[in-house]
């Protein structure tokens, strides 16, 4: 068990971590959108994809905006999706969700 008198949180995730996250994921989600049919069961799951990564940006910059919360939450659901491509150059080590 963790010392709690030795424990330091880790910092709130800032306006651009999430910025960062979410245009390495659009970079990997819109040119498979944009490759598939119109009509297409991938396409449509490709936009639920980008859809839910963006509302949850807007949630994640909601809170760190009005200071209601820390949007960890938020960010490890995003970096979970983003997990599929941890080999990609442009994945950064402190998306690590085990960081």
């Amino acid at each position: 068990m963790t010392d709690p008198t030795k424990y330091t949180p880790r910092p709130h995730r800032t306006a651009e971590e999430f910025e960062a996250l979410v245009a390495f994921l659009d970079a990997r989600i819109e040119p498979l959108r944009v490759a598939t049919a119109y009509d297409s069961e991938e396409r449509k799951a490709l936009e639920a994809l980008s859809s839910l990564v963006h509302y949850t940006k807007a949630l994640a910059e909601s809170e760190i905006k009005y200071g209601q919360d820390n949007p960890s939450n938020e960010f490890y659901a995003l970096v979970t999706a983003a997990w599929k491509w941890k080999d990609h150059p442009d994945w950064q080590p402190g998306w690590d969700p085990a960081a």
